[in-house]
Parts: structure tokens; C-alpha cells; sequence
């Protein structure tokens, strides 16, 4: 038996109240002898060994009383089946099933995954000390409740099968709270199974607080019940796409494919690594002497192909197969078209260059137009926009948020705007609702530099050899940094900072497209952007990113991809197996377009919460974790039996008044023997 308030037991010392009382009621009285009633003692002594016996009896009923109120208070907890006959069976029990990709780790001592031992478990729980509980289902992909016969289908179902995509689980509580809210619940315990990893469970959000307090207030007692599977790896390698791009010279057409292969155990490993390309196979043997490798691989295509392709990279089998393979797409070959709307020559002239150095070579167009022409943009064909003006009219910021929710990429640079402070230039002069900052100007011998950039992700990433942009050696006189998530209400991913911490770089994903903001602009007296080793380099990347929508190809993680409504039927292309791409990674096809849904790259990250500071999580709602899942069952699953402790009390209350009534009434015969005498 366990105590969840065991701070409250320092109060067990008061049990000696009714003995210290009775104690002092004797000091009251002083015995006098007296002859006359010498007699009379020795004609009631039985009854005065019975009235001792009462006294006695009397004195443990006040003992055992406020004994038995401070271990209901301490709020105890016990486990099997005497927790479950004491609790009694809860009116709702809903199961918050963790399905992500880390779920699917084999433990060759039970020879399943996590997510079937965590179903076996919820079973033998439910017949244990639920069985006559009305049951429902909320699983990470969905998130929407599901009222099930028992737990013991769950092995049958497909919302309970395996998946390749990552978890929310703030988000799987508030579908709780909301179907409890909803439907009255009442009694209501949540079964949740999860390996814990902090790329799943966000303990840093503020949800958390908000939930707490929401399933505190609720009229209906709730209480949490977790399988806390967080054993970590001891032998996983897994590998994640970084790049996957047609690239084309004078005389050849190549794939460019970078990759990442990582292990979740330090040491060194060596294994084959198995590439699938448009149905041909290779095979190349590596060495992983650290927890990252950066691998890079050049394929040829054939010269004439127009049309794009799929492929596939696969690893050995090992704790987890979720994680092994990743797949790619590649899009046809399409002239990628580009519009600067800018009204200043200079700036607009670096950018064009940029962006289209040479045309006829690399299929690249890039037309400039001044803001007063922004309604001549045809947008069906648009791969990237670069703005370089003030915020449009409502009518073409509506344009600009469609193009990039279809999956174009916009990048804005400065207006230029003049201000002393932040107020000086408000939201409306800005793209989309984003805010500039006012313009800054530094000495000339301390100009402004970049040393912290996101060396693996992003435009100025590194390149596929691992060659970095140096992004740092840029010599930056003037700024105009777009304002964060702490001056305006949209949330940005900085890429890039100054040394004061202002973003030089930041991104917003918007559905299948991006939104950028850069805080300086290419021209003398702003920077040394013009002379194209940054400058080139990110907005190509940024056009080829904005490319794949027209090349039919798109890359994206599995659970967080939603196809668009024009695009209904999807069929999976490399297997025969027939495969949901709501909740598969797999090459998908609709049409002429293809996309390529891989695990997320976070579900091959081990770490895991703290278990100890999981209830901190859940504030005032009770928790009770199964942190040891090789050594325990789920009829250990611990309840709390206070409530029989408080009957206890009442039972000894009622014994206690039995007896001074007993004890008055034989004070009132022998006060009327007396009299007779």
C-alpha cells in the first residue's frame, strides 16, 4: 500500500489524543475509602470488571476513529484485485493509445512490440477490475473517441494497428476532455500507454497547465492511469531524407540524395545500406563511428527522361523496422518561374540574377514587376514570389496566402521603411500580417554578422557534401528584422540570427508552402548579400522547394501530410500491399502527382520525460504510473481505497456510541441499586 499524500501521515502521533484524554479524567477523581461502602464494592465487583472492559473497548473505537481519518486523508493506494474491489469500477474508461512509429520497438523478451504488449495489458486490466466499464478508444492519428465492446478487440482493430507517423499527445487529452464534457461520463479513468517521448508529449507547453485545471474542475471524479513504456533502445539505426532532387547539366541529369543515418546507441556500426531508384537497386556498405552520419549519393538519370520518379532507402532489421526504410520522390523536369515585385532597381536586379543566372541552361525565368503591376501575376505556373515592397491590397495578400498554402514559397526582404521605434511601422506594412522592425544602421568598422545558423535544415543548410554557406562571414550594415512570435501573434522559426539574437532568417510553414523573411536586402549600403555566396544558394534552394508542386513530386512526414481536395483517390505505388497514406509512409499516387510520406524524423529521438515529473503534468488529477512493465502485470494497476477507510471510521463512530449508551445504562441501574439499598 502506497500513500499519494504522504505528508499527511506526520499526523499519526495524534492517535494518543483519547489515551492522553482518558488519562487526565482519571487525575480528576481521588479515591477515599469509607467503611459504609466497603460492602457495597465487594457486592459490585463483577460489574465494575464489566464497566472496565466497556471503558477499554471505548478507548480503541477513539483511537482507531481518528486513526483510521488521517489514513483516508493520506489518500492510500493499493494494487490487484483489492484495488480494484475497494475503487470499484469506473462508470468510463477511455484508453488514450499512443500508435507513433517509436511504439513499434521489439523487446526480444517479450516478443512484441510496445504497442501489443500495451494492448495486452489494457485487456487483462479491463477483466481484472473493469469489466463492467463502458469503454472508449482515442488513438494518437485520429484523436477522435471510439466506444468499443472491451478492451480485448483492440488487437483486431485497425485504429489500434501500427503506424508510421508521431503523436500529440496534449492534443489526445483535450479529444478526452472534450468527450467527457460532452457525453457526462462520470466516474472516469484515462488509460494512457506511451514510451514518453518528449517529441510526443511537448511538457513544455502551456496546454498542459489549461488541461489540468479543465479535468480538476470537472464535476465527475477523474483519475489517470499510465503504462509508462520508456525502456529506450539498445541497438536502432534509423535513416531520415534530407534531400531528394533532380539536378541537370550540359550533358547529364542526375538525382542528388542526402540522407541521414542515425543510431540511438553511441559506438561503431557497420551495415549495408540498399537504394531503390525507378526499380533498379545498389547497395553500398557503410561505417557509423558516430551517432549522426551525412551520407550523400549521386545518381544518373537518363538524359532524355522528362518525367519523374520514386525510389526507396532501406537499412538492416533491427529493434525497430518503422525507422528503417525512407522513400523519395522526384518531380518531371519543369522550368521553374520566379516574380520580384520590388521598386527599387538595384535590389530587384541582384535578386533576378540570383534567382536565374543563366536561363537557357537551368530552366529558370525570373521576371521583374513593379508593386503597381502585382494583378499581372500569373500564378498557376509560379514556383517562388519575392517581395521586396509594402503589404498589397486585401485581394492580393488573399492571392499570396492561396499560392503558398498550394505550396508555392514567398520570401520577403525589406521595404526599406525608416522608423525610429517598433511602433513606427505597423503590422499593415508588412506581408500576411508579419511585422518589419524598424531600420537599423551600424558602425561601419562593427557592422552587423550572423554566427548562429541551422546547420541541417532550412536554405542555409549545409550542402550535401558538408560544405556550410558560411553564412557567418557576411558583412551586414543595415537590418530590418521581421519581429517574432513575441512582438505579433504569428509564430516563426528563426533559421538565422545576428549576434544580438534578432533573426536574420525566419520561416513559416503554411500548409503545403513557406512564407520567408530576410532582414537585409542585396545593395552596397544594406550588405554584401549581392556578391552571391549566401544569396544564391538560399534562393535556389527556396525555388526548387516552391518547384515540386509543379513538378508533380512532394516529400513530406506521414500524419502531418493532407492531400488536396482536387487530389481524392490515392493508390500506394511501391507495394502491393494496400496501405493508408493517412497513417503509412509509402509512394503515393493521384494522377500525375506523386509524394513520398516518411516517419517523422523526431520519432527516431529517445529521449523520453522524466517519469517523476509526469504528475506535475496533470496538477490536482490523480496519477498513477506503471513505470516497470518486465516486472509487473496490469493487475498491479494501483487504486485508492479511502473511501473504505472512511466507512471504517463511521463503523468504529457508531460501535463507540453503542458503547456509552451501554455504559449510561449501567450507571443508571446502579445508581437505582444504590437507592434501594
Amino acid at each position: 500500500m502506497t500513500f499519494l499524500q504522504p505528508a499527511l501521515l506526520w499526523g499519526l502521533p495524534a492517535i494518543l489524543l483519547p489515551v492522553v484524554i482518558h488519562l487526565l479524567n482519571r487525575l480528576r477523581f481521588r479515591s477515599v475509602k469509607w467503611a459504609a461502602m466497603m460492602f457495597l464494592i465487594a457486592a459490585t465487583r463483577s460489574s465494575t470488571k464489566r464497566a472496565r472492559l466497556r471503558h477499554y473497548l471505548l478507548l480503541l473505537c477513539r483511537v482507531l476513529v481518528v486513526l483510521l481519518f488521517i489514513l483516508a486523508l493520506s489518500r492510500p493506494t493499493v494494487g490487484g484485485w483489492l484495488g480494484g474491489t475497494m475503487a470499484g469500477a469506473p462508470d468510463t474508461v477511455i484508453i488514450l493509445l499512443d500508435r507513433s512509429a517509436s511504439m513499434e520497438a521489439q523487446d526480444p523478451r517479450r516478443q512484441c512490440s510496445k504497442r501489443e504488449y500495451a494492448l495486452r495489458l489494457f485487456a487483462q486490466a479491463a477483466t481484472e477490475s473493469a469489466a463492467s466499464s463502458r469503454f472508449v478508444l482515442i488513438e494518437s492519428v485520429t484523436r477522435t473517441p471510439h466506444e468499443i465492446a472491451a478492451p480485448s478487440v483492440l488487437s483486431g482493430l485497425s485504429l489500434a494497428a501500427e503506424t508510421d507517423t508521431a503523436a500529440d499527445i496534449p492534443a489526445m487529452f483535450q479529444a478526452a476532455l472534450d468527450y467527457m464534457i460532452r457525453s457526462e461520463t462520470g466516474r472516469t479513468e484515462l488509460w494512457v500507454a506511451s514510451d514518453l517521448q518528449v517529441s510526443n508529449w511537448y511538457p513544455q507547453r502551456r496546454a498542459w497547465q489549461r488541461l489540468s485545471a479543465q479535468m480538476a474542475a470537472l464535476p465527475q471524479d477523474v483519475s489517470v492511469r499510465l503504462l509508462s513504456m520508456n525502456e529506450g533502445y539498445h541497438n536502432n539505426v534509423s535513416v531520415a531524407l534530407r534531400l531528394a532532387q533532380r539536378q541537370k547539366t550540359a550533358q547529364q541529369q542526375h538525382l542528388e540524395l542526402a540522407l541521414d543515418v542515425s543510431s540511438a546507441v553511441a559506438g561503431q556500426h557497420a551495415f549495408p545500406i540498399i537504394i531503390t531508384l525507378d526499380g533498379t537497386r545498389s547497395q553500398d556498405d557503410i561505417s557509423l563511428a558516430t551517432q549522426t552520419l551525412h551520407y550523400h549519393r549521386s545518381m544518373k538519370l537518363l538524359p532524355d527522361s522528362q518525367t519523374g520518379g520514386w525510389g526507396k532507402v532501406e537499412l538492416p532489421a533491427d529493434e525497430n523496422a518503422r525507422d528503417n526504410t525512407c522513400y523519395f520522390v522526384y518531380g518531371d523536369s519543369v522550368a521553374l518561374r520566379t516574380v520580384v515585385v520590388s521598386d527599387s532597381p538595384l535590389p530587384a536586379r541582384y535578386l533576378r540574377l540570383a534567382t536565374a543566372p543563366a536561363p537557357g541552361l537551368f530552366e529558370r525565368t525570373c521576371e521583374v514587376i513593379p508593386s503597381s503591376e502585382v494583378g499581372s501575376i500569373i500564378w498557376q505556373d509560379l514556383a517562388m514570389l519575392i517581395w521586396q515592397v509594402p503589404a498589397p491590397e486585401a485581394e492580393t495578400e488573399a492571392l499570396i496566402r492561396t499560392f503558398i498554402k498550394k505550396g508555392g514559397s514567398v520570401i520577403c526582404f525589406p521595404p526599406g521603411l525608416s522608423g525610429a521605434s517598433v511602433a513606427a511601422v505597423p503590422a499593415a506594412d508588412s506581408l500576411l500580417g508579419a511585422q518589419w522592425g524598424p531600420v537599423e544602421v551600424a558602425a561601419r568598422e562593427k557592422p552587423f554578422r550572423v554566427p548562429v545558423w541551422d546547420a541541417h535544415d532550412g536554405p542555409l543548410a549545409d550542402t550535401a557534401d558538408g560544405l556550410s554557406l558560411q553564412p557567418d562571414r557576411l558583412t551586414i550594415y543595415r537590418r530590418q528584422a521581421m519581429l517574432t512570435e513575441e512582438a505579433t501573434n504569428m509564430v516563426w522559426s528563426v533559421l538565422a540570427r545576428f549576434a544580438d539574437g534578432k533573426p536574420f532568417l525566419v520561416r513559416q510553414a503554411m500548409q503545403a508552402g513557406c512564407l520567408f523573411a530576410c532582414a537585409s536586402l542585396p545593395r552596397q549600403d544594406w550588405s554584401d548579400l549581392g556578391d552571391g555566396r549566401v544569396l544564391v544558394p538560399l534562393l535556389q534552394r527556396i525555388l526548387l522547394q516552391g518547384g515540386e508542386r509543379l513538378a508533380h513530386a512532394e516529400t513530406a512526414e506521414c500524419g502531418d501530410w493532407k492531400p488536396m481536395e482536387s487530389q481524392e483517390v490515392w493508390r500506394c505505388v511501391d507495394s502491393a500491399e494496400s496501405k493508408n497514406p493517412q497513417w503509412r509512409a509509402g509512394v503515393y499516387q493521384s494522377g500525375t502527382h506523386r509524394v513520398a510520406l516518411n516517419t517523422p524524423v523526431r520519432e527516431a529521438i529517445p529521449d523520453a520525460v522524466d517519469v517523476d515529473t509526469v504528475p506535475e503534468l496533470f496538477g490536482d488529477v490523480r496519477v498513477q504510473i506503471l513505470d516497470d512493465l518486465s516486472t509487473r502485470s496490469a493487475d498491479k494497476l494501483q487504486s485508492e481505497i479511502w473511501p473504505l477507510f472512511l466507512f471504517l471510521s463511521l463503523a468504529f463512530l457508531l460501535m463507540e456510541s453503542g458503547l456509552m449508551l451501554m455504559n449510561r445504562r449501567a450507571r443508571d441501574a446502579s445508581s437505582i441499586g444504590r437507592e434501594t439499598v
